[in-house]
């Protein structure tokens, strides 16, 4: 692809991404993703193309909160991490698609438009990203996620997928290393195989703190697992 930064992106090459564009495919506009993370710029350039635009419900997505309340995206806007932040109450977070900058770049990981003479190449040129904020700003004004969240924005894809949207995948880029913790039959599982009941695929981070789950650098890692 002739995008300007492919020749310093490493991943795409060493999962043999070119050979699958040559002779698969480069994705389809009628594939939704969710992407479960701090959002999304929804007019980036190298994104606007692929945001999944207005759904059903007639907003471009929803914001979850650790306070319980929820946001609906009605137009983009700037980042929060791009503005300076007194508060996380005087964020507008009707305008801001993305409230830490991961989920843009985490989507752009799997849709950026390619061979578009601009940024990075995304694994799928054509798809439909679905942005789901479940991040908010805490105290210490650092973005943080709640797992009544996460569950809320799960059901809020699968209910997108219930009103039409082909929803196929979701991708979970989140989570910390911890103490072992029993969760079979727990409400996180069970949203979890909702959504592969629904027939999405379910993506979630192995870890997600820099560490080889087989050999953990980090004394502190040892006798623990990723979730």
């Amino acid at each position: 692809p002739d995008d300007a930064l492919w020749n310093r992106q490493w991943g795409p090459k060493r999962i043999k991404a070119p050979e699958v564009w040559e002779n698969a495919s480069v994705g389809s506009e009628d594939v939704y993703v969710a992407v479960l993370d701090t959002g999304a710029i929804y007019d980036h350039p190298d994104l606007a193309a692929n945001i999944s635009g207005i759904l059903p419900d007639g907003t471009y997505g929803k914001m979850f909160h650790s306070n319980g309340s929820v946001t609906k995206i009605v137009r983009s806007g700037t980042p929060s991490c791009d503005v300076t932040i007194k508060g996380p109450r005087e964020v507008d977070y009707a305008t801001v698609g993305d409230v830490g900058g991961h989920g843009t770049h985490v989507s752009g990981i799997i849709g950026a438009v390619g061979n578009n003479g601009t940024g990075v190449s995304g694994l799928n040129w054509k798809v439909r990203i679905l942005p789901v904020n479940v991040f908010s700003y805490n105290i210490m004004y650092r973005t943080q996620v709640e797992t009544s969240d996460i569950i809320r924005g799960i059901d809020f894809i699968l209910a997108a997928k219930r009103a039409g949207a082909n929803i196929r995948a979701v991708n979970m880029s989140l989570g910390m290393w911890a103490s072992p913790l029993e969760m079979e039959g727990s409400a996180y599982d069970l949203k979890i195989k909702e959504m592969s009941d629904a027939d999405i695929l379910v993506c979630i981070a192995a870890g997600n703190d820099r560490e080889d789950i087989d050999a953990p650098k980090n004394v502190s890692f040892k006798g623990m697992r990723p979730y």
